[in-house]
């Protein structure tokens, strides 16, 4: 077996290391831990394609182009190339320009345009509002004990909640109590012992997804031998949290799955990968990119410097994202830390950013700059300020075809929706609902809601992943939509053009599932949305900003601004007609276009 080379020598010693103890433990006929199979930035690519249900033996060492800590994401470069990753990094701080080595086990997964590496968060997600459904997650255990979270709850009407595991040379069984542990404290003696079982606690819960355990006052708690929802305080509206420790016998990839209804999320074991700082380096000098260019074989993932236009901003607690417009093509831009901009206001500004650039993929198949990922305000330069105005497929056949976009899909009728065409489209994703268990997928022909019915679902697709969606279709309650049974991330995709609506096609329904963008002023605020002045008229807007809550839209009253994401229509569920005058934005963007004026009074009629 050839072994790749290593950038730097801890990896190398520590495989060299590992190979001596393998073959000494294979002459004396003993269980090894294996050597170290993915060594470099190149090899986690090729791997992220394999099967996702087998843990790696990982040894990274490299330097860090940026970093985004809060969300557990940052760049490593080595000798064979650069990746974007993302890892549990457990509140460690990292910044750009560090030497660093990252070691331990686990799967490795695609995300976007980057790699997941092992577990973060949740292992299992099967959260929302939803009958008995199943989904599945794996993540890689040693031998022993490890801390398990199981948090579920149900609205109303039927509930149900199972949990069952599998490992090496563990069949798939419910979890059973002999395998859970809590510890009991001795109130007499102040001594704790280990003793067979799961702690719980019982809360009141409104609302259709998870609610954040943590913020809320018990109602009930106790003890139990399992996953039992026999303890509940109350049928509807509630919630479980329950809270130990698993057992397992030998180390390997261990792969859990829960069955419920409604939602539930599972958690267990500590991070299986450790990230260490072993010194600095020097950034290299970047390479000049321009927008909308295609970028041949090799020139991904480079370190580059961007000039454009800066059309849109939008301002998050954990970094600033701007659009770059060059022409009539445009890529994003994610600072991720925005402390340290220029003064200038960047709106309309001519800027020149430098960072990694990583491609996405056009509708016709072309690989052009799609994210340029900049670390901090310092490599964002103004160059200058510009004020310009802001200027049919048979399904009647007696065979079902596959429908190969969102157009033909969206033009079937509901008794053709209902018998179930086979699906398989690809696009980006423009929003997601995660108590839905639901996204939106855009190719170049329009938007198309569609249901993830597939089993492996350790986390939901992001805004901007490129996705292959395989599945049937279903005339649901409005419009046609799909029900997904496979899921293929291919990597970061071009979210599209904004679709810029008419007053009638905001009041009639059509651009149901389009990416739109939207400007006016915001008049008034409510618990879930606005009230939107526009040049048309005013519009009841309920409005899901990314990484904003609710409250926080009262920053934006009297302001200008332009909403982008993806539009729905409000509609009635008994008659299923359209709402007039009220609509809904999930996935928003909000960019300021003017600042709510100081005395409304004083400004022009």
């Amino acid at each position: 077996m050839v072994w790749p080379r290593l950038a730097i020598a801890g990896c190398s010693l520590m495989l060299g290391a590992a190979l001596i103890i393998q073959t000494a433990a294979a002459e004396q006929g003993m269980a090894s831990q294996p050597a170290f199979d993915v060594t470099n930035v190149l090899q986690i690519s090729r791997l992220s394609s394999a099967d996702s249900k087998v843990s790696h033996a990982i040894c990274l060492e490299g330097t860090v182009w940026w970093a985004n800590p809060a969300q557990g994401r940052f760049v490593l470069k080595d000798e064979s190339g650069a990746a974007e990753l993302e890892m549990d990094l457990a509140g460690q701080l990292v910044q750009p320009g560090q030497q660093v080595q990252v070691e331990g086990n686990g799967i490795i997964a695609r995300r976007g345009a980057g790699f997941r590496l092992g577990a973060k968060g949740s292992v299992v997600d099967n959260n929302g509002i939803h009958g008995m459904v199943e989904k599945s997650g794996a993540i890689y255990l040693k031998a022993g004990r490890h801390p398990i979270r199981v948090d579920w709850f149900n609205g109303v009407e039927k509930y149900g909640l199972e949990v069952d595991y599998e490992g090496p040379g563990l069949p798939r069984q419910k979890i059973p109590a002999t395998a859970l542990f809590r510890m009991q404290t001795d109130m007499a003696g102040g001594t704790s012992n280990w003793v067979n079982g799961l702690d719980y606690r019982c809360y009141e819960v409104i609302g259709e997804v998870l609610p954040d355990f943590s913020q809320l006052t018990a109602i009930k708690t106790g003890t139990v031998t399992n996953f039992d929802l026999s303890v509940m305080a109350r049928p509807e509206h509630v919630g479980l949290q329950f809270t130990g420790f698993l057992e397992v016998p030998r180390d390997g990839l261990y792969t859990f799955h829960t069955k419920s209804d409604d939602g539930s999320q599972l958690f267990v074991g500590k991070p299986s990968l450790q990230l260490t700082v072993t010194g600095r380096a020097e950034l290299p000098g970047p390479r000049q990119i321009v927008i909308g260019q295609t970028l041949r074989d090799g020139e991904d993932g480079q370190w580059a410097a961007v000039e454009g236009k800066v059309t849109f901003v939008n301002e998050q607690p954990d970094g600033v994202k701007l659009e770059l417009s060059a022409g009539a093509d445009r890529m994003r831009v994610e600072i991720a830390d925005g402390s340290q901009l220029p003064a200038t206001p960047l709106l309309n500004s001519r800027i020149r950013a430098t960072g990694f650039c990583q491609s996405a993929d056009t509708t016709d198949g072309q690989k052009v700059p799609g994210v340029l990922l900049v670390p901090s305000g310092k490599e964002i330069e103004v160059m200058g300020t510009h004020r310009e105005a802001m200027e049919n497929t048979s399904t009647n056949a007696g065979t079902l075809p596959v429908l190969t976009t969102a157009a033909e899909v969206h033009r079937l009728k509901r008794e053709e929706a209902q018998r179930g065409y086979p699906v398989k489209i690809r696009g980006v994703v423009t929003c997601v609902v995660p108590e839905r268990q639901a996204f939106v997928l855009q190719d170049s022909s329009r938007g198309l809601y569609v249901e993830d019915h597939s089993e492996i679902r350790s986390r939901p697709p992001q805004i901007g992943e490129f996705l292959e969606v395989q599945g049937v279709t279903d005339p649901s309650l409005f419009a046609p939509i799909v029900d997904a049974q496979q899921i293929i991330s291919l990597g970061e995709g071009h979210l599209p053009t904004p679709w810029y609506p008419t007053w009638d096609q905001l009041l009639n329904g059509s651009l149901d599932a389009q990416y739109v963008e939207i400007q006016g002023i915001i008049t008034a605020v409510q618990t879930n949305g606005v009230t939107l002045l526009t040049q048309g008229g005013r519009i009841k807007l309920e409005l899901r900003v990314t990484g904003l809550k609710p409250e926080a839209l009262e920053h934006y009253e009297d302001a200008l601004v332009r909403v982008r994401g993806c539009l729905f229509a409000s509609w009635d569920y008994v008659t299923h007609e359209v709402k007039v005058g009220e609509i809904r934005i999930y996935g928003a963007d909000i960019s300021v276009d003017q600042p709510a004026p100081a005395d409304l009074f004083a400004i022009p009629r």
